[in-house]
């Protein structure tokens, strides 16, 4: 089935829409979610900045997760929310640093994380609550947002990847009845 949405992104065989700019999809579970991440973690060069945006509890470190995974960095019960700790660092060949921004209030504070020194290290940064980020590092970005759909279903919003998702991602994450 093939379609277009309101906003104008063309619905392609597999469940997604896609424009030039997103990759569009659902996943159905934590489980999918974190698949995604390993799928998505392929496509993702070192010193990049993959910027989470999303209400709590729309799935960014259940991503992380599956993302840090197939990087190789950590195992994904490993990989925890550095809610309070702020920074987490994965990896002793290809480092990834977790940042979580939801408690930074200044500019002062995000300052002393050091993210800026990960990126000029190779190190592929993962932040979650991007939206605070804005403007500050200087980085190839893939920016991701997550959308709270029900208990179990997610829509992942991915832009910034110079690959075409035919074929990219397994059939078993995307129905074709999410777009409907």
């Amino acid at each position: 089935m093939n379609g277009t949405n309101s906003e104008g992104n063309t619905l392609k065989e597999g469940g997604f829409y896609t424009n030039p700019n997103a990759i569009v999809i659902v996943t159905h579970s934590p489980e999918e979610t974190m698949e995604f991440g390993h799928h998505l973690a392929r496509q993702i060069p070192a010193g990049c900045v993959v910027r989470l945006e999303g209400e709590l509890g729309s799935g960014k470190t259940t991503l992380t997760k599956g993302m840090v995974a197939g990087l190789g960095a950590a195992r994904e019960e490993e990989v925890t929310s550095p809610s309070f700790t702020l920074v987490h660092e994965y990896g002793a060949e290809r480092k990834v640093r977790h940042a979580d921004l939801y408690r930074v209030e200044t500019s002062r504070e995000l300052s002393t994380l050091g993210l800026e020194d990960a990126i000029d290290q190779g190190a592929i940064l993962i932040v979650e609550w991007a939206e605070k980020l804005e403007g500050r590092i200087a980085a190839r970005e893939i920016r991701i947002k997550m959308e709270w759909i029900d208990d179990s279903k997610r829509r992942i919003i991915v832009e910034g990847l110079n690959v075409s998702p035919e074929g990219l991602f397994p059939q078993s994450i995307v129905r074709d009845e999410d777009f409907r």
